[in-house]
């Protein structure tokens, strides 16, 4: 189990707001390329600009830095829900829309993710927070392609399967692109958004025939 830390306000305005962005930013470069424990605190006080004493007030300890990081992490989640609410023409246009914004989320919390896998060997508890991304993922697709069924766009599939499927090809890309370090990794993002949204719907739409 985690630490408690110091309750601390995400919304803060301000010169405190800014400082402790900063002091997140700088622990989630240094962690995602050292690790946990070769990051220390009076590491990230020099990356952020700050001293130790600024850190444990604004977080407590390093473990309370860590806590925020993974639940500024989760806090991206709604981004997969709010992806769906808007009016989408077919099941393609919507497959699109939602991949781009899965994607998004990947990359933009990809520091925290390099985090969860570099320390899970050390710290079990983080392979759940790791994997949260991708399972809420796959469940927000999985309801939406029940309601598209429901309403005559698509025929009778294992949608939980296929939200698996379609989330998974994301995923790969996203690991063989950072965790491998393969910045020339050769499927640029809207090619891939457009064939994981065929290729899906080839599959389900197989099922008319």
């Amino acid at each position: 189990m985690m630490s408690k830390r110091p309750h601390t306000e995400w919304g803060g305005k301000g010169e405190e707001q800014e400082t402790r962005q900063r002091i997140l930013a700088a622990a989630r470069r240094l962690m995602a390329q050292n690790g946990y424990k070769g990051t220390t605190t009076r590491l990230i006080a020099k990356a952020a600009g700050v001293n130790e004493v600024t850190i444990f007030r604004h977080f407590g300890s390093k473990e309370g830095i860590l806590t925020s990081m993974l639940e500024e992490m989760e806090a991206s989640f709604p981004v997969l829900e709010q992806s769906l609410t808007q009016t989408v023409d077919s099941p393609r246009e919507m497959l699109i829309r939602f991949g781009r914004a899965f994607y998004s989320v990947l990359c933009e919390q990809r520091e925290n993710l390099m985090i969860c896998l570099i320390e899970v060997p050390n710290r079990p508890e983080l392979q759940e927070r790791f994997g949260r991304l991708p399972i809420v993922a796959a469940s927000v697709l999985h309801n939406k392609l029940e309601e598209m069924h429901r309403q005559g766009l698509l025929p009778p599939a294992d949608f939980g399967v296929a939200a698996h499927m379609y989330i998974s090809s994301y995923f790969y890309a996203f690991m063989v692109r950072y965790r491998l370090n393969n910045q020339n990794y050769g499927v640029g993002e809207q090619r891939l958004h457009e064939t994981a949204a065929d290729l899906l719907l080839h599959g389900l739409l197989q099922n008319r025939k």
